[in-house]
């Protein structure tokens, strides 16, 4: 079964992507700059880590296939671009941010 990290895990969206993924029995390891508040589900492996920090991206990732960034930073920040960077060095595999993703595949999602 695949490791899914799942960050922003303890905001709006972040907290129903944990919950659908329990419930689809997958197992989740969440980011948080402070697990001790997390609040997140038993089943959740709660790991310490920042987006801003591209270190601390190093042993969150171990043992992870899959990560749903859910980020909310400002893309004038520069951020984004150095976090799907640094998860592309790290696992050798593409990040997309989603609203790219959505952008390609918007006839896809229309009525």
């Amino acid at each position: 079964m695949k490791r899914i990290l799942v960050t922003g895990a303890t905001g709006t969206v972040g907290r129903q992507v944990v919950s659908q993924l329990l419930a689809a029995d997958a197992r989740v390891r969440a980011l948080s700059r402070n697990p001790d508040a997390a609040g997140l589900p038993p089943g959740v492996e709660v790991v310490r880590g920042d987006l801003t920090v591209p270190a601390d991206l190093d042993g969150c990732l171990d043992g992870v296939d899959t990560v749903f960034l859910a980020w909310t930073a400002p893309a004038a920040l520069g951020q984004p671009a150095l976090v799907t960077s640094t998860v592309e060095e790290i696992t050798g595999k593409p990040a997309r941010m989603f609203r790219d993703w959505a952008a390609d595949h918007a006839e896809e999602f229309r009525a």
